[in-house]
């Protein structure tokens, strides 16, 4: 017969003298399980008991389940969880516990409120006899804050200090592997933080640039940045579009596609001139909406006081090709008082010239000339 200090269980009971002479406790079952479980939260799903922000003042902890001091606990079915109201000046740090109660005899979550301060800390758990608490999240509650963030929980399941997990026969010591977990996710926070902060400089720093680039004389400066024309390999260095001119006139003749265009001066060839002029015939006989009724066609006569001024009144490309003669002679078309097409004259020499450029609605097209000059102007709708 066994000692008064000896116990076992489970038996069945028997009637000795009208009572049961084995009677167990409910602790009797929770020693039981207390001895080959060790209290936390069971992990068998990542997200068992994850308390996750829903973007409000509201968290919601998943379902799932954790044994303490060898009772179990259940959680079927989410839970969402109200914050209160965060301080106006002061942040806080909350927390969110899986706790014991013995009076209650029940576990339950509790949703453990923290004390705002300058430099918050969450509130201690407890563990005595009355209420055993196991801290599953911590939340940070800004000042002032209105909703939470999922950067603002830090999940405490894996630490040992607070939590834990519920592990067979004896304690497995997860807070290693917590801290490694923590610091990494802090580092890797701090780093993005960094590279945010670096980006922003480095935009900062550039658009800075651009605008010292662009302030003053835009065009002056422009023209800084492209390059000086001297310095050029071509042969033509009187503007970037002629040496562009020049060096795609050495390549697959694209634009000069058809075999009159031989019979013309190899100046109006290089400089692109005829090339436009065909394009425009092509096109010229182009009526519907492609048409612009506005200006559909502008042609200068032989004469220095032909001159022109015409607005946009919509978008819309333009095809020019002027023609200058003689000693000093020239002609230019111009786009809001810049040189979009300029044409000098040289002694018994014919120049030509052809561009095609866009316009905007409220650009200003305008042509002027001295010397004898010829030409047109044809714009079209942008479809």
């Amino acid at each position: 017969m066994a000692l008064a200090c000896e116990k076992s269980f489970p038996f069945d009971s028997e009637i000795v003298n009208g009572e049961y002479d084995r009677t167990y406790l409910a602790d009797d079952f929770a020693q039981y399980f207390r001895e080959l479980i060790y209290s936390g939260v069971f992990m068998k799903e990542s997200t068992n008991l994850q308390v996750l922000a829903n973007g409000d003042m509201t968290l919601t902890m998943k379902a799932g389940g954790a044994i303490i001091d060898g009772y179990r606990y259940q959680n079927k079915n989410d839970i969402t969880i109200s914050i209160p109201t965060a301080d106006a000046v002061l942040d806080r740090i909350d927390r969110v516990s899986i706790t014991w109660d013995k009076d209650a005899r029940e576990i339950h979550y509790e949703y453990i409120e923290g004390t705002p301060a300058v430099n918050p800390v969450p509130t201690e758990i407890r563990r005595d006899a009355e209420h055993k608490d196991y801290i599953v999240a911590d939340i940070a509650v800004a000042a002032g804050a209105i909703s939470i963030k999922q950067t603002e929980i830090t999940d405490q399941r894996l630490n040992t200090e607070v939590c834990g997990l519920a592990t067979p026969f004896a304690e497995f010591d997860s807070q290693t592997l917590y801290e490694k977990i923590e610091a990494y996710y802090a580092e890797m926070q701090l780093k993005t933080e960094n590279w945010t902060q670096e980006e922003k400089d480095k935009f900062t720093t550039w658009f800075a640039d651009i605008k010292n680039q662009l302030a003053g004389d835009v065009a002056a400066n422009l023209q800084l940045q492209i390059g000086t024309l001297d310095v050029l390999k071509t042969n033509d260095k009187s503007s970037l579009v002629a040496a562009i001119n020049e060096v795609n006139a050495k390549e697959v003749d694209v634009l000069d596609t058809r075999e009159e265009i031989q019979a013309n001066t190899t100046a109006g060839k290089v400089a692109g001139a005829l090339p436009v002029k065909e394009l425009y015939n092509s096109l010229g006989n182009i009526s519907g909406p492609i048409g612009y009724p506005d200006m559909t066609q502008q042609i200068f006569s032989n004469t220095a006081a032909q001159a022109f001024t015409w607005t946009a009144t919509q978008n819309c490309w333009v095809y020019g090709w002027c023609c200058t003669k003689g000693t000093n002679a020239g002609s230019a078309i111009k786009l809001n008082g810049e040189n979009v097409i300029l044409a000098h004259g040289v002694t018994n020499a014919e120049v030509q010239v052809g561009s095609i450029f866009p316009c905007k609605k409220g650009d200003v097209v305008s042509k002027v000339a001295n010397g004898t000059t010829t030409g047109l102007i044809v714009a079209y709708a942008m479809r």
